[in-house]
């Protein structure tokens, strides 16, 4: 079984068929082997030689780099910048001259008992807030304490009542009075 197809529906010959089979003879039909004709070679696109690119992003030659003595201008203020925020960060939330310490933490049923250590200036009066948490951080109890002039370290022992059993204790926000 064949299918005929109309003349009409056929597709018509790119422009290097058409060419090879005029070349070929008229009647002939096939389509040569050889080489491409000279209008084939002429769609043939030559190698393009590199154009100037109006592109934001490519590197412009007329402009020279930062150079060396440009990267020191901007990269020693920025290392200067750098090391003394990090010396900020490393003292932030304390107190200059304040040293405190949770050493123990008893927990019982009704009660914590916390037991800690103040560094302190002997000159200097010290409150801070001693407190007993539960699992969710919630303050079940907590009493404020002074620690007086005249010693510069005190270790300390505060018993917390507590209406359920914590799960921590600690001593907080020490400051001088």
């Amino acid at each position: 079984m064949s299918a005929s197809v109309p003349a009409d529906s056929a597709p018509e010959p790119s422009g290097a068929e058409a060419s090879a089979e005029a070349a070929a003879g008229p009647g002939t039909g096939a389509v040569s082997a050889a080489e491409p004709s000279p209008e084939a070679t002429e769609q043939i696109p030559a190698v393009v030689e590199e154009e100037e690119s109006s592109s934001p992003f490519r590197r412009r030659r007329d402009r020279p780099g930062l150079g060396w003595l440009g990267w020191v201008v901007i990269g020693v203020p920025t290392a200067v910048m750098g090391v003394g925020w990090a010396i900020i960060m490393a003292h932030v939330g304390q107190t200059p001259g304040l040293a405190v310490e949770t050493r123990a933490v008893d927990l019982r049923d009704n009660a914590a008992v916390v037991t800690y250590a103040v560094g302190k200036p002997k000159d200097e009066q010290v409150r801070c807030v001693v407190d007993a948490y539960d699992d969710k951080l919630n303050v079940l109890a907590q009493r404020e304490i002074t620690v007086p002039k005249g010693a510069a370290k005190v270790t300390a022992q505060e018993t917390l009542e507590t209406p359920r059993k914590a799960t921590g204790g600690r001593i907080r926000d020490c400051h001088t009075t």
